[in-house]
């Protein structure tokens, strides 16, 4: 036999409990998509950030800069270099990394992260860009610091930091101006080669400052008397390795 109690107990719901339930339902949808605009909009250099926001067409291709109209950045020569990546530790390296290559992909909102690299390289290695780089197509150079020493009647020597420049061409390069033993010379002023990536190789008793750099100004790279004409890149692999040639990659 029923008793009172349980026959004032209320059958249904209160109308203010599925006012409150459709609330808390549509504060959270709010919540979840404007933390998942957040998250894709402003983190493009997660593949699939990328690829989405590629997609929905709200990604702005990678712009030609005029020269005169390329980001403000610091310019660094290789000592200059060297002591500023030796510091950081690969927690620390790890997240410049990423937004040196948000940077890039977002046209280099942040100038704070924007680094043009100078100095005079000599050539030790080079190859095409191809599927699977972090762009292509276009040429790899890998080349190694020189600098002057202290006594100005001895020759430039090595100095340990190796730059991979990653030239980006419109089509892949019928010919290959720059061969092993070349020497060059970066201004930031001129060439406007902004770091994207950097890496500590070498052994830890004696590190090598590993720098991936892209110039900003498309027309033409001019370094003495060679010349190539470059073209920005599209598309970008976000998830491709950094960086690009295996002899730079940590621990070879």
């Amino acid at each position: 036999m029923a008793t009172r109690d349980d026959q004032d107990f209320p059958r249904r719901r209160p109308s203010i409990f599925w006012w409150s339930l459709a609330n808390i339902l549509a504060a959270t949808f709010a919540i979840v998509s404007w933390t998942t605009c957040y998250y894709v909009f402003n983190f493009p250099e997660k593949p699939s950030n990328y690829m989405l926001l590629r997609k929905i067409k709200r990604l702005p291709p990678i712009e030609e800069f005029p020269i005169e109209e390329t980001p403000r950045g610091d310019r660094r020569d290789p000592q200059e270099l060297y002591a500023d990546f030796l510091k950081p530790d690969e927690v620390s390296l790890a997240a410049l990394n990423r937004q040196y290559k948000r940077n890039f992909i977002s046209n280099f909102k942040w100038d704070d992260y924007l680094l043009f690299v100078e100095g005079t390289y000599r050539v030790t290695a080079v190859r095409p860009l191809i599927i699977g780089d972090f762009f292509h197509p276009g040429l790899a150079i890998r080349a190694q610091a020189y600098v002057q020493p202290e006594d100005d009647t001895k020759p430039p020597g090595p100095y340990p930091v190796i730059l991979e420049l990653l030239l980006p061409t419109a089509e892949p390069p019928a010919a290959n101006p720059y061969k092993e033993g070349d020497e060059f010379t970066l201004r930031g002023v001129i060439h406007r080669a902004a770091v994207i990536h950097a890496a500590k190789i070498g052994l830890e008793s004696e590190p090598v400052i590993c720098l991936t750099a892209v110039p900003l100004v498309y027309d033409a790279f001019e370094t003495g008397e060679r010349a190539m004409p470059l073209a920005s890149p599209d598309p970008i692999d976000p998830g491709a390795p950094l960086p690009v040639m295996e002899a730079n990659q940590p621990g070879k």
